[in-house]
């Protein structure tokens, strides 16, 4: 097992939480493995939360040194890279969305359906007028971190830490099991 390096500064104000399971202090130490793999940043409060869940985070570093790429007559520099896990929610206080187990969204689907437009209460526009608030706060957030060289793996992991601290559910999240908390893909295209 290798010990765990300080991790060095992060985006202005955004504080990593310990990646260990039922672990929310900060985390400044990240591990060695995942920089030298390339894999994204792996952040744990000490080296105990780190020997704690070395076994199962291990296997991602496994499952990155077995991946080969397809074979196929590439005709670019351009290959395919190794998926990493999808993100989870784990905070029990943050509401999830019906399709945050199954990736079917059941309601969406039902609502396309109903022979009317529904009107909303004042709450519901109060609360959907927040939801838009938070939406663009993470945005400007997510387009601050863009830089040369930064991945779109580390913006999303970056957002997705930012949406869960506010106490909500990064939406994409397995949204027909799409992987990712994907607000990247908004700013991109």
């Amino acid at each position: 097992m290798s010990k765990i390096s300080s991790a060095g500064s992060f985006a202005k104000n955004q504080q990593r939480s310990c990646a260990a399971e039922g672990c929310d202090k900060p985390a400044p130490l990240q591990c060695p493995t995942c920089v030298k793999l390339g894999l994204p940043s792996t952040h744990y409060c000490g080296q105990e939360c780190f020997q704690a869940s070395w076994k199962v985070h291990n296997r991602l570093h496994k499952a990155k040194k077995a991946f080969k790429p397809p074979p196929f007559a590439y005709t670019g520099t351009l290959r395919p890279a190794f998926k990493t896990p999808q993100r989870k929610v784990t905070d029990p206080n943050i509401k999830l969305p019906d399709y945050a187990l199954t990736g079917i969204p059941v309601g969406e689907n039902e609502h396309r359906r109903a022979p009317f437009i529904k009107v909303y209460t004042k709450k519901e526009r109060k609360g959907i007028r927040a939801a838009c608030r938070l939406g663009r706060e993470i945005l400007d957030y997510a387009h601050s971190l863009v830089r040369p060289g930064i991945t779109t793996e580390e913006i999303d992991r970056a957002v997705h830490e930012a949406i869960v601290s506010r106490g909500a559910y990064p939406s994409p999240l397995n949204y027909h099991n799409f992987p990712k908390s994907g607000t990247h893909l908004y700013m991109f295209h």
